[in-house]
C-alpha cells in the first residue's frame, strides 16, 4: 500500500493543477455549430449572451436590400472592430483577427470595442431582382477567423475569442469559443489554456514520472523485479 503513495500523491497534485488550467481559461470544446442564427450562452449562466442573424436594414420595391450579419445588441458584451472616427456615420466592421491576436484592454491602435446595433461582421446586398446577392466585408468568405469580444460578468470585464468560417454565399460555422477566467487578463485568439498553466501542467507531469521512476527503483531493489 505504502509502495503505491508516491504515485498516487503525484497523480493528485496533476489532477488539481489539470483543474487550476481549466479555471484560467474557459473553452466551450469544438461546437460546429451551423449558423446564421446563433444563441449561445457563453458564461453558463442560462441566458443567452451572443445571439446572431441577418438583420435587414434597407429594402426596396425593386428588389432592392441591405442586410447585415453580426451579434444583436447586448448589454453585456461588446466586440473588437476596425477602428473608425467618431464623426463617422458607417457601421463598424468586426474585425476578423488572425490566430494569436491579443484580445484585452486597450486593443490593438487600429481596433475599438463596440457593439452598437447598427454594427457587423459582413454585409448582403442586391441591387434588385435580377441580380445576384453580393455578400461584403471582411468576414465574407473567411476560414477559421477569430472575433474578439468583452463579455461583462457580475460588473467585471471577461475577454475571449470565438471562431467561425464563414462562405462567400452567407453561410457561418461557430467552431468554438473560450475566455479568460480572470477579470481584465488579456487572451490570444485561439489559445485554451493559458502559458502558466501549461506550466503547471509540465510540472505535475514532471512529478509524476519522478515518482513514477522511485516507485520501479524501490520495487527492484527489494526484488519484486
Amino acid at each position: 500500500m505504502r509502495a503505491f503513495l508516491p504515485r498516487t500523491v503525484a497523480l493528485g497534485l496533476l489532477l488539481c493543477l489539470t483543474g487550476h488550467a481549466q479555471a484560467l481559461v474557459i473553452y466551450s470544446g469544438v461546437l460546429d455549430a451551423p449558423g446564421p442564427v446563433l444563441d449561445i450562452d457563453i458564461d453558463g449562466d442560462g441566458g443567452v449572451d451572443f445571439a446572431a442573424g441577418w438583420m435587414q436594414r434597407a429594402v426596396g420595391s425593386n428588389g432592392y436590400f441591405s442586410s447585415v450579419y453580426g451579434p444583436r445588441y447586448s448589454v453585456n458584451m461588446a466586440y473588437l472592430a476596425e477602428r473608425r472616427s467618431p464623426s463617422s456615420s458607417y457601421p463598424a466592421a468586426y474585425a476578423a483577427l488572425l490566430p494569436g491576436a491579443q484580445i484585452g484592454p486597450p486593443g490593438a491602435p487600429d481596433l475599438m470595442w463596440t457593439g452598437l446595433s447598427f454594427d457587423g461582421m459582413f454585409w448582403a446586398t442586391r441591387n434588385s431582382s435580377l441580380e445576384p446577392t453580393v455578400y461584403s466585408g471582411a468576414w465574407s468568405d473567411v476560414s477559421r477567423r477569430f472575433l474578439g469580444f468583452r463579455l461583462d460578468i457580475g460588473g467585471l470585464a471577461h475577454y475571449g475569442w470565438m471562431r467561425f468560417s464563414t462562405g462567400g454565399d452567407g453561410r457561418v460555422l461557430l467552431h468554438d469559443y473560450a475566455y479568460a477566467g480572470t477579470p481584465g487578463a488579456v487572451i490570444g485568439a485561439g489559445v485554451v489554456a493559458s502559458p502558466a498553466s501549461l506550466s503547471l501542467l509540465a510540472l505535475g507531469l514532471s512529478l509524476l514520472l519522478r515518482a513514477s521512476r522511485r516507485l520501479r527503483g524501490a520495487r527492484v531493489a527489494r526484488g519484486v523485479e
